[in-house]
């Protein structure tokens, strides 16, 4: 088995968008970057969105309340800013990447990957070395961190922090209404 690493990112509610920052850019300081533009990717997507989101943490049913609280740096949002399912969900599409939740199971003393916490696409092994998929850490029980192993760099962006955001969204803006939940549904 191949060797990884945990690193640990800052415990101030904005652990999710910190690690992913880290995976993707290789540091975590573009956190609310990543965190603004996620919300941002996620309003031009409601109908793929909006129920898991209506249902989290105190939105009482408006998506737009929800993206609001979201937007915010976690020190000024508090708990309910905290990144859950549909970020991760969002960033796996923003930046065409799996999103793997890796977990410790106490009675076996092992880590493995949530099976229902595999986000985005292609889980082949062959496409998983091309491109490694981003592994997040939810040892803790509610913190994040990143885990990188071996050539976790090659895969670090070298894009100006925003371009990728803004072009995931630019093609966001252009989806007509329903052909997201379309492409989905022709999958089943």
């Amino acid at each position: 088995a191949q060797h990884k690493d945990i690193i640990s990112c800052s415990g101030d509610g904005n652990c999710l968008f910190r690690a992913i920052s880290h995976q993707i850019y290789g540091d975590e300081v573009h956190h609310l970057l990543v965190r603004r533009k996620c919300v941002e990717y996620m309003s031009h997507n409601m109908e793929h969105f909006s129920a898991a989101c209506q249902a989290l943490r105190g939105a009482n049913g408006d998506f737009q309340a929800y993206l609001s609280v979201m937007a915010k740096d976690a020190r000024e949002g508090g708990e309910l800013a905290w990144g859950d399912h549909p970020e991760i969900s969002a960033c796996a599409e923003i930046y065409n990447r799996q999103i793997e939740i890796w977990t410790y199971n106490a009675m076996e003393n092992s880590a493995h990957v949530q099976e229902h916490c595999r986000f985005g696409t292609g889980y082949q092994q062959n496409d998983l070395e091309v491109n490694i998929p981003v592994r997040l850490s939810f040892y803790k029980g509610g913190h994040y961190d990143s885990i990188v192993g071996q050539g976790w760099e090659k895969n670090v962006v070298s894009a100006r922090p925003g371009e990728v955001e803004d072009a995931a969204i630019a093609v966001a803006k252009l989806r007509a209404p329903g052909v997201f939940d379309a492409a989905i549904r022709a999958c089943y």
